[in-house]
């Protein structure tokens, strides 16, 4: 076990108290000792939202309320994991493949039940490593270097990083958080020259609202959740959108 990931702090949810206290008693036998447990999707995001967790270990079945793939949507958009979090989703056999596919924001790593300490272990050691490139942009993140976060995207996609569209996605993030907004759009626009990806579709489509090209804006959200229709993020700018139209009967609409 990595020092690293031994001092890692960990968040572990799942709706069945039998599942939490095994797979916490199975992180601390690894040696991490900062481990808190959440029962449900609202619980876990109060935790993410109040700490900053290292690693989230989630089920993607927690009962009445939000998935697992509904917190972790959640998570990203209000910024409460930072790019260097792990998020490894457990699921069981039957329901992996519809779970795999249907998700647009991927978590770190899939992992089927039932798990044990080996598997868990060699898992966030690989994980551990490849999101060590990410915390120099977190740091900067953290200090609001928005620029030198930018740069150092910039570095690791110069070195044909691993995983680049997740590095582009940050990238743009924080493009549009500068007001770079330009730069961003071409961010996107060479995403979606490739394939349709919701992300960057509703990147696309922020560039426009915040250049007050509403009606832009609300067709290219709205054509997100043609395609995706549970991408959350599409759905609160689409009814931001429709606020600053002036229909806020259609942004409550948007939200039920």
């Amino acid at each position: 076990m990595s020092v690293s990931l031994t001092k890692a702090r960990t968040l572990v949810v799942d709706d069945f108290q039998g599942m939490r206290t095994i797979l916490r008693d199975i992180v601390r036998a690894m040696g991490v000792t900062q481990v808190d447990t959440a029962a449900n999707g609202k619980e876990a995001l109060s935790m993410l939202r109040g700490s900053r967790y290292d690693v989230v270990i989630c089920d993607y079945n927690l009962g009445p309320g939000l998935n697992g793939q509904q917190v972790l949507d959640e998570a990203r958009l209000h910024d409460y994991i930072g790019v260097s979090t792990i998020w490894v989703m457990v699921t069981a056999e039957k329901t992996a493949e519809m779970v795999m596919g249907a998700a647009e924001v991927k978590p770190d790593e899939y992992l089927l039940k039932p798990i044990n300490q080996s598997i868990l272990e060699s898992r966030l050691e690989r994980l551990i490593v490849k999101k060590q490139a990410l915390r120099s942009i977190e740091e900067a993140i953290r200090s609001k270097d928005y620029a030198a976060a930018i740069d150092r995207c910039d570095s690791l996609l110069n070195a044909e990083a691993a995983k680049p569209q997740e590095i582009l996605r940050i990238k743009s993030d924080l493009q549009l958080k500068v007001g770079d907004f330009d730069g961003a759009r071409a961010v996107f626009e060479s995403v979606l020259a490739a394939r349709s990806v919701p992300w960057a579709r509703t990147g696309l489509g922020k560039v426009y609202f915040h250049k007050g090209e509403y009606d832009n804006a609300r067709n290219t959200f709205q054509q997100v959740l043609d395609e995706n229709r549970m991408f959350i993020e599409a759905s609160d700018w689409l009814a931001k959108t429709f606020e600053a139209l002036g229909e806020r009967g259609r942004a409550q609409q948007v939200l039920l």
